[in-house]
């Protein structure tokens, strides 16, 4: 029974751990970066975590949650969750961990709304016109081309996400009641014991 215990005790504080040393970085992308694209207006924002420590490689598997909201005029808006049929994400976080850079990223599928680099690790295609494109709608049609994979996968920032402070609710909250003063306690407490004590005499 305690050996069940310890060891339901060590598994909690490792995956405590394991939690702890996830990071919140801030994703955003913009078609306006492209040196050619379908549709400037096209980008990616939102959130992603990350369950490495700074400085450590992260693949897809190291995805604790994602929330990334894909829009643009040409295109319909749609949320990139983690749910995708493909998922590919290669980098590394870097040693202070305010930043991470990217290798490789695809979510999306065959047909579907999708959202990363059309080709592995963002280099040029074989057909014409597919230049380091990262897709941002459907593949093949809704791209914007890069003259690099470096520069591609550059637009694409991650930095850490520090969270502000919760606005203030009401800034200008109503006036409340009127406090009423009290009349002063102790008088009243040592009044009370005196009567006690003579009715009790």
């Amino acid at each position: 029974m305690r050996r069940g215990i310890a060891v339901a005790v060590c598994a909690a504080a490792l995956l405590a751990g394991s939690a702890a040393q996830a990071i919140t970085f801030k994703f955003d992308w913009s078609a306006s970066s492209a040196t050619t694209t379908s549709d400037a207006t096209m980008m990616a924002t939102g959130l992603i975590d990350i369950g490495v420590g700074a400085g450590e490689p992260f693949g897809e598997q190291d995805i604790t949650s994602i929330d990334l909201t894909v829009s643009g005029s040409s295109i319909p808006t749609f949320k990139i969750d983690g749910s995708e049929p493909l998922q590919i994400l290669f980098g590394v976080v870097a040693d202070d961990g305010m930043s991470a850079m990217l290798f490789d990223i695809f979510f999306g599928g065959s047909g579907v709304l999708s959202f990363g680099c059309d080709f592995v690790n963002c280099e040029q295609g074989s057909g014409p016109g597919e230049d380091y494109n990262i897709v941002s709608g459907l593949a093949f049609t809704n791209t914007s081309a890069y003259p690099s994979a470096g520069r591609a996968l550059g637009a694409i920032r991650l930095t850490k996400f520090v969270g502000q402070p919760d606005p203030d609710p009401d800034p200008d909250p109503q006036p409340g009641p009127e406090v009423v003063p009290l009349p002063a306690s102790a008088p009243l407490l040592l009044g009370g014991l005196a009567a006690l004590a003579l009715w009790r005499r």
